[in-house]
């Protein structure tokens, strides 16, 4: 177990229930049950479900490497979703070239797991069509990107009406930027263990694992991702209980290893 908030018996009802929703949306999709224009928003929630599972496994204590074929197929149904459904923040009649803070965060978690789970770089280049399609333009994105696949470097961000996701990240994109090591980590440890808890306080109204519905972790996936592109000392906040600690040291061991591209798309859904 590396959650300290609930049991093994907790997580693994929690991830069968994922995967019975899964199979049910499967089957609903392949005998035509699903409406036209809800395809893409059933197989968002299959990439939802997926998403969820790699938390819960991850809190029971699942070995690392076995989170990579859940992530596959998460990374698989997010393409196929979000390159048909609008995801772009929206005000008063006019689409803006960023996302609401639920997309946001599920872009950077993808980003950020597949820096930590040493995805291809077929991965990266999955997830910046899903960007470039949309026309964001975010630093974190793009220092995550770029440090595995070629991008044309970032002249300026697209953010215009939604200015909350660039102020409650400031601390972690500043780190980012930052060339001083020692700097840097503390940037990420102000970020992680001040900022990060009042963002999702403020967002959800709750931290609080007996209340939360659907609780699968509180791991904070992206500041492990970031600290370990930025190859900074973690030492400061790795003990944290929501630093993805086992999961930030596997990053390590791997980190000249090939990785592995599984081929797992579903072609019988694409859109």
């Amino acid at each position: 177990m590396r959650d300290i908030f609930k049991n093994s018996n907790y997580f693994n009802i929690f991830i069968q229930e994922n995967y019975k929703s899964i199979d049910y949306l499967s089957n609903e999709l392949r005998i035509g049950n699903v409406k036209k224009d809800r395809i893409a928003w059933v197989i968002q929630r299959k990439f939802s479900c997926y998403v969820q599972i790699i938390y819960a496994k991850y809190s029971m204590g699942e070995p690392i490497g076995d989170l990579a074929q859940d992530y596959q197929k998460a990374l698989d149904f997010m393409y196929q979703s979000w390159m048909v459904l609008e995801q772009k923040a929206y005000k008063k009649g006019i689409l803006y070239n960023h996302y609401y803070n639920g997309e946001y965060q599920d872009m950077l978690i993808m980003l950020s797991l597949g820096i930590m789970l040493h995805q291809p770089k077929e991965t990266f280049i999955t997830l910046a069509e899903i960007i470039d399609k949309d026309e964001v333009k975010d630093m974190l994105f793009e220092f995550i990107l770029s440090s595995q696949i070629e991008r044309t470097p970032l002249m300026e961000e697209s953010y215009s009406v939604i200015q909350y996701i660039p102020k409650d990240y400031k601390s972690l994109r500043e780190a980012a930027q930052e060339k001083d090591k020692t700097k840097a980590a503390k940037l990420v440890d102000k970020y992680f263990t001040k900022d990060w808890i009042k963002q999702v306080k403020k967002e959800s109204g709750s931290f609080n694992p007996s209340t939360d519905i659907g609780y699968c972790g509180y791991w904070n996936f992206y500041v492990a991702a970031i600290s370990y592109l930025l190859d900074i000392d973690v030492s400061n906040f790795e003990d944290n209980q929501y630093f993805p600690k086992d999961m930030y040291y596997y990053a390590i061991r791997n980190k000249n290893s090939k990785p592995v591209l599984l081929h797992l798309a579903s072609p019988s859904y694409r859109l």
